[in-house]
Order: C-alpha cells, then sequence, then structure tokens
C-alpha cells in the first residue's frame, strides 16, 4: 500500500488516547481467535535458551512498544510455566523492562500490574518506561536482556539500528530478539519486514520464524461517516485522521487495496491477516 503524504501525522506520535481508541476497535474488529503466536511458538524458544543456560538467578526480558501490557504478560506467563518445569529454575525471578512512550497505554500497563495476583505478582517484577527507544538506546544501562520483544512496533524505528543495539548493549550471549509484525497487505509491512531481513542477512545473525493468520471485519471501513470505520482506517494506514486529510488519489488508492484483498460474505467485507514472528539470535 502506498504511504500516505507526509503532511500526515504518523499514528505512532500521538501521546494520548488516539491510538488507543483505534486499536480498540482493531481487535473489536478480528473475528474469531486472535493472534496465538506466543502461546503456540515461545515456550520452544525459551525451552531452547535453558539448554544453553547452565546458571540463571533471573530471567530478563526487554519489550519495545509494551502497549497496554496484555502481550507482556502473556510473554511473562509462558516463561514462568517454561521455568516451573525445571527443578532448577524454579525460584528463579523474572524482570522485565518495557518501553511504552504512549501515556494513556502506560497508565493501563500501570494498572495491569496492579491487579497481578498468584505466583506471577510475586516472581515478577515489572519496570515500565515512558520513553521513546530512541531515548532508552541514548541511555548507558549495563543490565543485559534474556530476550527482547518488538511487538508490532517495529513500524517506528529503525530497523538495523534498533536490532544491532540490542546484538551490542541489549542481549546475553545466548540470548533472542523476537520481531512481530503483520506480512500481508495492512499497512506499509513488506518494507519493513525486507530490512529487518536485511539486516539480518548483513550482519551474519540467525533467523527463523513462524507465521500465524487471523480475520478482520472491515465494512465500516467503507462507511465514510462511520466513527469506528475512520478510526479503524486510521489503524491500518498508521495516520492520523487518514480519511479527512489524505488526497483523493491516495484514499481511492487505500481503498481499493482493501477491497481487492477482502472478500464480501453476507453483505460484510473480511480480510486475512497474516502476522509472523523472527526469531533472531546471534
Amino acid at each position: 500500500m502506498s504511504s500516505p503524504g507526509s503532511e500526515m501525522e504518523s499514528l505512532s506520535l500521538q501521546t494520548g488516547k488516539h491510538y488507543s481508541l483505534c486499536y480498540s476497535v482493531f481487535k473489536q474488529s478480528i473475528v474469531g481467535k486472535s493472534c496465538t503466536l506466543y502461546f503456540r511458538h515461545l515456550p520452544n524458544v525459551i525451552r531452547s535458551m535453558f539448554q544453553d543456560t547452565k546458571e540463571m538467578s533471573q530471567f530478563n526480558i526487554l519489550s519495545i512498544g509494551s502497549g497496554d501490557g496484555t502481550e507482556d504478560i502473556k510473554v511473562v506467563k509462558i516463561v514462568e510455566e517454561e521455568l516451573q518445569r525445571i527443578e532448577k529454575y524454579r525460584d528463579v525471578k523474572i524482570f522485565l523492562r518495557g518501553i511504552e512512550p504512549n501515556e494513556y497505554f502506560k497508565s493501563l500497563y500501570d494498572k495491569s500490574i496492579e491487579e497481578l495476583t498468584g505466583s506471577l505478582k510475586t516472581r515478577s517484577v515489572f519496570d515500565v518506561r515512558g520513553n521513546t527507544f530512541e531515548e532508552y538506546m541514548d541511555q548507558n544501562d549495563d543490565l543485559r536482556f534474556d530476550l527482547v520483544v518488538f511487538t508490532h512496533s517495529m513500524y517506528y524505528l529503525d530497523e538495523e539500528k534498533s536490532l544491532k543495539f540490542c546484538f551490542d548493549k541489549a542481549l546475553k550471549a545466548n540470548g533472542k530478539v523476537l520481531v512481530t509484525l503483520d506480512i500481508s497487505w495492512i499497512l506499509a509491512s513488506v518494507e519493513v519486514v525486507e530490512m529487518v531481513m536485511k539486516a539480518v542477512e548483513k550482519n551474519k545473525w540467525r533467523s527463523s520464524h513462524a507465521t500465524d493468520e487471523y480475520e478482520i471485519d472491515v465494512t465500516k471501513v467503507f462507511d465514510a461517516k462511520s466513527e469506528e470505520g475512520i478510526l479503524l482506517l486510521d489503524f491500518l494506514m498508521h495516520k492520523v485522521d487518514f480519511r479527512a486529510n489524505a488526497g483523493k488519489e491516495q484514499l481511492d488508492h487505500a481503498m481499493k487495496v482493501v477491497e481487492e484483498n477482502t472478500t464480501l460474505k453476507n453483505g460484510k467485507r473480511f480480510g486475512k491477516v497474516a502476522v509472523r514472528m523472527f526469531i533472531i539470535s546471534r
């Protein structure tokens, strides 16, 4: 999909509720099960890391673009379950540092942490920071992480610079980076995927991947008066007020791409979304 004009503000720069509203509408548009990549594939990633680890007192996670904490808490739960499987790791603590510049999302994340119960509350420590990742990279921090997670956040970053920072300054020797991206018609994601793979090849890192698919209802995108449709289109394009600010040619092209990649069923329009998790290591 062609990128909208540079005069339009990127949705990722919003620090208030607008991005959250767009994301909420997007989640509501998902039909049936959402992406299950973490639950299906992360346990094997964690187990492979344990095979190369002799001693461990704490498992450290760095999450970039943590959102409201939902995905991070999923990751921590999976890590906890895998630690519990191995007797010598049952007392290992989990530390997660989240980077989330969106103030509204961060407030939701902080609330989610307060509501944790059971072993997840007693075993895990969360440090959620309101920095951008660029700001975080400029800080001098000696802490090294077992796992670095980019959950749909690489769209807003310099791909190679971000990954090099992880391998040069953030990861432990046997640490891994997870990058989750849409790989289908939604967003300008094809270019981001290509840049990630070029960085992997250039730096001679190792990479594997897992793919999942889910379905979304985009019917309201075609209703120019629908508030939900306007918000959903903003999310798909990652631009603020795309319908109002895009030129006619840009808007027509965007709507054509959505139409060509979706199907009409019983008066509603649905599209398949493919999402891929890249597992990158030295």
